[in-house]
Order: C-alpha cells, then sequence, then structure tokens
C-alpha cells in the first residue's frame, strides 16, 4: 500500500506555543515523510517556516523555545533534522545543539541542526566548526539557502555511519 500523504493534520495551540500532528495510520516507516523539528520563540518564524517544510514535504513539529523542543525529542519519535533559531529564552539554540550533542541516544546525539539566526555566521563559526552535522543558516530565511542547506546535510549524513536512519527528503 502506497503512503497516503493526505495526514489528517490537526493544528494545535497550548499557550503561546504551536505544534503538529499527523496522523497517518498507512504509512510505513520506509516511506513516511522526514521529520523536522522547527524551535523558535516567535510564533510569525514558526509558522512560516512550518510552512516552508510543509511545502518541502516535511512532517513538522513546532516548539517555541529550547526547554520544549529538548522535551518533545526525548519523549516523541526522534527528528531527522532540528532547525532552531539561536537567540531564545531560557534554553537557547546553542544550548540546545550541544545538549543534543551530549545526548547518550544515538537517535539523538546524531541528528543534524540547523542553526538560524540574524547573528553574523562569523560568530557562530568557533561554537560550530568542529561539529559536522550543525549548520548555520542566516535570517532572513531564504529558500534557496534551506534547500542548499538541506543538500549539505545529505551529504553530510550520506557518509555517516548510521546515515539510513536520517531520512531526508530528495531534491
Amino acid at each position: 500500500m502506497a503512503c497516503d500523504m493526505r495526514a489528517v493534520e490537526f493544528p494545535q495551540m497550548s499557550g503561546d506555543s504551536m505544534s503538529r500532528n499527523r496522523v497517518n495510520k498507512h504509512c510505513p516507516e520506509d516511506q513516511r515523510p522526514a521529520r523536522v523539528l522547527v524551535v523558535d520563540d516567535l510564533p510569525a518564524s514558526r509558522l512560516l517556516l512550518y510552512r516552508v517544510f510543509s511545502a518541502l514535504k516535511y512532517d513538522v513539529s513546532l516548539a517555541a523555545d529550547g526547554e520544549e523542543a529538548w522535551y518533545l525529542m526525548v519523549s516523541r519519535q526522534p527528528f531527522d533534522i532540528v532547525l532552531t533559531d539561536l537567540e531564545m529564552p531560557a534554553l537557547d539554540g546553542l544550548q540546545l545543539a550541544q545538549r543534543i550533542r551530549k545526548s547518550g541516544r544515538d537517535e539523538i546525539r546524531d541528528r543534524p541542526v540547523i542553526i538560524h539566526s540574524s547573528t553574523d555566521p562569523a560568530q557562530l563559526r568557533d561554537p560550530i566548526a568542529a561539529d559536522p552535522l550543525t549548520f548555520c543558516l542566516p535570517k532572513p530565511l531564504e529558500v534557496g539557502r534551506l534547500k542548499e542547506t538541506l543538500v549539505k546535510i545529505q551529504e553530510a549524513v550520506s557518509g555517516a555511519a548510521d546515515s539510513t536512519s536520517i531520512k531526508l527528503p530528495p531534491f
């Protein structure tokens, strides 16, 4: 049976956070869309990124800050990519990326992270230079740059020993 991509979607609001749950009982694991976790404290930014990733055929989950993102990562099925804003209250994007890399669970630790920031990328070079699975994407969002970053991620994970456990849609 083919994967029915017309999944039933239930947008939910809880406080200032939005999340999207996709229900699809007829989608085998090998045919499921790639899962992305979008983390941003600004609702408008989350909505924009939700729409962009949905158009690229990703299954999108949203978190309002790093703490909520971490909770989703440890309590749900693993995400294939995490895209996080840099500047957020509580746990910022860089701290979230560091927590991900220190995780004792491979399905969390080995996931690509995109840090989306209006900060000069040169300022992020040192903290992320040694990490081949952390990428910087400047604000404002340009879909072409996002796609380029996703291609870089695909290239980075294709050489990894466990690359089969990371799913990305083709471009």
